[in-house]
């Protein structure tokens, strides 16, 4: 699933990215949107994190990429 989003966003060019689309009552670019959904899973993966180690348990590494490049 995840190479076959990556193609998709892959493919858009400015012209998609400057193209409006609405959600939850607010108008977005699309870029715009992609970087609040970033920015949304980014602030989750902190909530997992600290749950994790309050519990003692090891956070997992969300920052391993395979492969490198991905990063």
């Amino acid at each position: 699933m995840q190479s076959r989003n990556m193609a998709i966003v892959e493919g858009f060019d400015a012209e998609r990215m400057a193209l409006q689309v609405w959600f939850s009552d607010r108008k977005w670019t699309v870029q715009g949107f992609l970087w609040a959904m970033y920015g949304h899973r980014n602030y989750h993966i902190g909530n997992i994190d600290t749950y994790c180690r309050l519990a003692g348990a090891r956070a997992p590494d969300y920052f391993q990429f395979n492969p490198v490049e991905m990063a």
